[in-house]
């Protein structure tokens, strides 16, 4: 092993720790109490050296975002079914809400870590999973599989249903909730159903309607 590589992944290592520092320190200060030199006092190295890496806590904050996206949309994207575009919809769905429950740290930054407009400047677009989920959410549509609205609102209102539930259990352990499991599938596969063509009704459900 060279030098320079030794050097490069000492670099990387240090790069990592200060990152796994940085995420603990944001979900328990929270971001307006959050300073480097606080950082630094985690790591163990003095302000300056953080410098070295980040350029300043905004900098710092958008890298572990990104990285806590990039986290939920590999789970997202081992959901894929080409051939059943409504079941990969559908696996979606869960798959998402079992991240956030299992990656809490990962989940409350990404989505529940207080934003300030240098952020959400830094990040003008929303992340590539939720146009995937949209894109998904269209087709569905032009193949008649869901009813025909506006995308983005249906794909919004999906992401309501799966955030709702997710940071409810996150955020209230210890709340009594009812079977978890079966109060998930009830938020998200009735979120689905509403979506369904008239068609796609159950023939009882029909009938009550009409009676």
């Amino acid at each position: 092993m060279t030098s320079e590589t030794r050097k490069a992944r000492k670099k990387q290592q240090q790069s990592e720790e200060i990152l796994a520092a940085a995420r603990d320190l944001f979900i328990r200060e929270g971001y307006f109490r959050f300073s480097m030199r606080k950082l630094a006092r985690e790591v163990g190295c003095v302000p300056g050296t953080l410098y070295l890496y980040f350029k300043d806590k905004d900098t710092l904050v958008s890298r572990l975002i990104e990285e806590s996206f990039e986290h939920l949309m590999v789970d997202l994207e081992a959901q894929a079914d080409p051939d059943d575009l409504l079941r990969t919809l559908d696996r979606i769905t869960h798959a998402y809400v079992e991240f956030g429950l299992a990656n809490p740290e990962h989940y409350r930054f990404a989505f529940m870590l207080e934003r300030t407009p240098s952020m959400d400047e830094a990040r003008p677009v929303p992340h590539r999973s939720y146009g995937w989920m949209r894109d998904i959410v269209a087709e569905c549509m032009e193949r008649g599989l869901l009813r025909a609205a506006d995308p983005d609102l249906v794909a919004q209102g999906i992401w309501v249903a799966m955030h709702g539930v997710t940071s409810a259990m996150i955020t209230m352990p210890k709340f009594p909730w009812a079977d978890r499991q079966e109060l998930i599938d009830r938020v998200l596969d009735g979120t689905i159903q509403d979506l369904l063509p008239d068609s796609d009704m159950d023939p009882e459900q029909d009938g009550d309607t009409n009676a």
